[in-house]
């Protein structure tokens, strides 16, 4: 009687597997597992948009930091430089500590709280005026708070995401040129983020454009994990079964 067995690509049901099968093994678990298939392009095209989401929201804290608290807030011309640095400072010590963050929490996490400080760091400056009781030093300080939560959150939304989808791709055919799709839309909204800021803020206002790259620092909490898992489990082969030839026994007849 036969057996079902996972079927190696190419073998005609019914086949013996052999020994260097061991038993119609398709891995490397010896238990037909299935294979990993490349990521599905609307998932890549999705995980570029949330690129293009965390370079504007970068982006955008490294143009407009200093204009905002000159423009919004009253700074003086020697107080607005020291905003800028704020963010780049935070940044920057966060962005040599991204490896060991992401190695502690894993990079859907990551990813979750990174998106989440910088919503935070944008909602404290655009509220600042509010909780300073209007435009004057102490809103230029929590200002410069808000810009340095934006610059800590920032520092690893783009290696964190990148770092994923590149060992997520790494095995399948094609991986630069999917890496490279991903790259390119990111870059892409860096590229067009701070045009936009400036549009909107001609249109409306700066706070009003500055809360664009709020909403796409949150959007990146919101479905940069959920993006990363699905990339890094990718679709997989479906696993066929084959029925072993059996061997008969002693006075058994064949079949």
């Amino acid at each position: 009687m036969g057996r079902l067995v996972p079927a190696r690509d190419g073998a005609a049901p019914g086949t013996p597997q052999g020994a260097d099968a061991a038993a119609g093994a398709d891995g490397p678990d010896g238990a037909g597992a299935a294979k990993p298939l490349p990521p599905r392009p609307g998932l890549l095209v999705t995980l570029g948009l949330v690129a293009a989401a965390a370079f504007l929201a970068e982006g955008a804290a490294s143009d407009w930091a200093g204009v905002y608290v000159r423009r919004e807030l009253g700074a003086a011309a020697a107080t607005a430089p020291l905003v800028s640095t704020a963010f780049f400072a935070t940044m920057t010590a966060v962005r040599f500590a991204g490896d060991a963050i992401r190695a502690r929490l894993g990079a859907p996490t990551t990813l979750r709280l990174a998106g989440m400080t910088a919503t935070a760091g944008y909602a404290l400056v655009l509220f600042a005026p509010v909780a300073a009781g209007g435009p004057g030093p102490a809103a230029v300080g929590w200002a410069t708070a808000g810009w340095a939560l934006v610059g800590a959150g920032a520092a690893v939304m783009w290696p964190v995401l990148a770092g994923a989808v590149g060992a997520a791709v790494a095995g399948s055919g094609g991986g630069a040129s999917r890496l490279s799709l991903v790259t390119t839309i990111g870059y892409g909204g860096g590229l067009a983020g701070p045009a936009l800021i400036g549009y909107v803020a001609e249109r409306t206002s700066l706070p009003a454009a500055l809360s664009v790259p709020a909403v796409l620092a949150a959007a990146v909490a919101l479905i940069a994990p959920a993006a990363i898992v699905a990339v890094s489990r990718g679709p997989r082969q479906p696993v066929r079964y084959a029925a072993a030839a059996h061997a008969p026994g002693p006075g058994e007849p064949r079949r």
